[in-house]
């Protein structure tokens, strides 16, 4: 005969367990802020151009407007958001860069 008192604390951990992981999943599904999607895909094309590295670097010197410039317009920055990403790829590139 099996003993059910036995399995019962196993049954509430793993229960507990599965309710723990039920509320950090719906915890990580929060979509980003528009800050945090911009930098998402911003990083994203980065990606497909430079190495990770090099990605890493460019985008911590990006200021926001250069951030919002790139963000899904698929055109080039112009003014200041323009220097300020030239100088970051120059410096990533050739590894001046932080």
């Amino acid at each position: 005969m099996i003993d059910r008192r036995m399995n019962w604390p196993r049954a509430l951990a793993a229960t507990a367990a599965l309710a723990g992981a039920s509320l950090l999943a719906g915890c990580a599904s929060d979509p980003p802020t528009p800050a945090e999607q911009r930098r998402i895909d911003v990083e994203h094309r980065l990606d497909q151009t430079f190495s990770p590295a090099q990605s890493r670097c460019i985008m911590k010197q990006l200021s926001p407007a250069a951030l919002k410039a790139l963000d899904g317009s698929g055109t080039v920055p112009a003014g200041d958001a323009l220097v300020n990403y030239s100088n970051a790829v120059t410096a990533c590139v050739l590894g001046l860069g932080g």
